[in-house]
């Protein structure tokens, strides 16, 4: 019956069920020596990383520039929330900062001539840095990330008018 079987395989190039189960359980044990060498391995390796965690480096320049920079975009950040974006550009902006709207023109001249709006924090700005540099002097950087502008005015209408349809 085997050489049967043998004959039937050689001529099909195909196993059946009974040789290929032998092979896949021998394949899948593996030696305890194995076991236990690739155990220690991870072990020393979780090692090593929580010796290199407990000995951490005094900040250099760098990282304090950075990190001076992404607090200064969060109080901004903070502060567009909590009183306006006007009085957030204002209080934050240098003297002779810039922006385009859409020409370059001087924030501290040419926004103070504006009227206030009624609504300081009708116009929401949600912003938050996700990138940050600084040059290699660490007195001048740049921050990127999403914001996004929301406009408290149109959301209640928008809320009232869905209670109102529904």
């Amino acid at each position: 019956m085997i050489a049967a079987k043998n004959a039937a395989r050689k001529a099909t190039g195909r196993m059946d069920f009974a040789q290929k189960q032998a092979i896949i359980l021998r394949r899948m044990f593996v030696p305890r020596g194995a076991i236990a060498a690739a155990t220690m391995a991870v072990i020393a390796s979780i090692a090593s990383i929580t010796i290199d965690v407990a000995r951490a480096h005094e900040p250099d320049a760098e990282e304090i520039a950075l990190g001076s920079l992404v607090d200064a975009e969060l109080a901004f950040a903070r502060m567009a929330l909590e009183q306006g974006i006007r009085t957030a550009f204002l209080v934050n902006l240098a003297s002779d900062g810039v922006v385009f709207e859409p020409a370059p023109m001087r924030i501290q001249v040419a926004w103070p001539k504006r009227p206030a709006p009624a609504d300081p924090k009708a116009l929401g700005l949600e912003w938050q840095p996700a990138q940050a540099g600084v040059a290699r002097s660490y007195d001048m950087g740049f921050t990127t990330g999403p914001s996004k502008l929301t406009d408290a005015r149109r959301l209640a209408w928008r809320l009232a008018y869905n209670i109102a349809n529904s």
